[in-house]
């Protein structure tokens, strides 16, 4: 498929895996139904190129979730539909984690879960409808510092790390690491060391990753900058909502797939290596479990892809040609949106996954395409960030209001 510039938007960058995006997209097409708000199309046209990381939207739609607000009585709805959706998912998460050691023995075990992840995953798609509230704010002059992010185990791991940083600061500063530290570590990892997933990639965070999150972090907590008006509009309480719900349910998302990934690897290591289930779709995983093997010719092929939701649903296609790249000699200047203010000079460094995390020293600049909670060893180190995608209510917007580091988001 040839996608014309005018046609498609870069709503999102991440590079995933082929199990993660398949079971987004299924999702949104199942379950989205965005029509019941008023909208002309009950899910997204979306196009994932996997070689490049970029999550391409239909123009026109994203257009239409960006200029249409909602009453008030359909947000009310809206917030209510996705507060059930977060709690029946969290419910049968509970359930998963018990019920995971008889997944060889009881194989619907698989398929239920894919099934309740791909409702959950739904609301991805109904998350993007904060779209319309960037200009809403800019127009009734509220700044998104005026957003305060709610409690989550984002902001509840930052803290952490700040707390500890500061209690073992003197032993940081010498490059040891004492049994005490160790122990509050394995503590914290093992409360939040799932955020290390991002859905499926990647691996919860140990120890020693943590312990690199600390040292040249600071530790100490910054003043908020200062700012006593007090703003008033009938959406800010909206905003907030939609913020913490997304936050937390791309976080349950995450736990949960690091419980897949400890089920596979505890009790099917003989049966199935994990890294290749990536490779496959939830079907095809189903399938696997009832000893319906594919053909393992399938993970090759499917080194680079595209995939495509349409009509018929989320199929898989063949890897697009390479965009053509945008010049950059000659640029000075970088215009996007503020999510937190202050002024700030540093060594940029340019990250475009996390695994490139180690490059971002204490004080550099973090320039990438859009954070995601695994980037958070690097946003620990860095002074401020800079991100190609991403709106106020952005997991970079939402760090960086958390830490008070100055962000500039949505430069593309």
């Amino acid at each position: 498929m040839k996608k014309s510039s005018g046609d498609w938007e870069i709503l999102v960058n991440h590079r995933s895996d082929l199990l993660t995006q398949h079971l987004i997209l299924t999702g949104i097409y199942k379950y989205a139904r965005l029509k019941e708000f008023g909208f002309t199309f009950d899910f997204p046209y979306i196009l994932y190129d996997h070689a490049s990381g970029n999550i391409y939207w239909k123009a026109n739609q994203v257009a239409e979730m960006a200029t249409n607000l909602l009453s008030v009585s359909q947000y009310r709805k809206l917030i209510a539909g996705l507060e059930r959706s977060f709690n029946e998912y969290k419910k049968f998460v509970a359930g998963f984690k018990k019920n995971r050691a008889n997944v060889r023995r009881n194989p619907a075990i698989i398929g239920e879960y894919f099934r309740q992840s791909q409702k959950a995953a739904a609301s991805v798609a109904q998350s993007q409808l904060e779209k319309v509230f960037s200009k809403k704010l800019v127009d009734e002059g509220i700044p998104p510092e005026a957003i305060h992010a709610a409690k989550t185990d984002t902001t509840r791991a930052v803290a952490q790390l700040q707390r500890i940083t500061q209690k073992f600061r003197n032993e940081l500063k010498k490059n040891s690491l004492s049994r005490a530290l160790e122990k509050e570590l394995k503590t914290f990892c093992k409360r939040f060391g799932y955020l290390g997933m991002k859905y499926f990639l990647g691996h919860p965070w140990t120890v020693w990753e943590a312990y690199e999150m600390l040292k040249g972090s600071g530790g100490t907590p910054k003043k908020d900058v200062k700012n006593n008006r007090q703003y008033r509009s009938p959406y800010l309480p909206f905003i907030k909502s939609l913020l913490r719900i997304r936050t937390e349910r791309y976080e349950l998302m995450c736990y949960s797939t690091s419980l897949f990934r400890e089920m596979i690897m505890t009790y099917c290591a003989d049966f199935i290596f994990y890294d290749e289930l990536l490779y496959l779709t939830p079907d095809e995983i189903v399938e696997l479990f009832r000893r319906n093997f594919p053909q393992r010719k399938i993970i090759e092929q499917r080194k680079s892809f595209t995939l495509e939701l349409t009509d018929s649903g989320c199929v898989i296609k063949a890897a697009l040609s390479p965009p053509p790249s945008t010049p950059t000699r000659g640029l000075h200047e970088v215009f996007g949106v503020v999510a937190y203010p202050g002024i700030i000079s540093g060594r940029v460094k340019i990250v475009l996954s996390p695994k490139e995390s180690a490059h971002v020293e204490r004080g550099d600049i973090l320039v990438t395409t859009t954070s995601t909670p695994d980037f958070l060893p690097a946003m620990m180190r860095a002074a401020a960030f800079v991100t190609d995608i991403g709106g106020i209510t952005s997991h970079a917007a939402i760090v960086a209001r958390e830490m008070k580091k100055p962000c500039v988001i949505g430069t593309k």
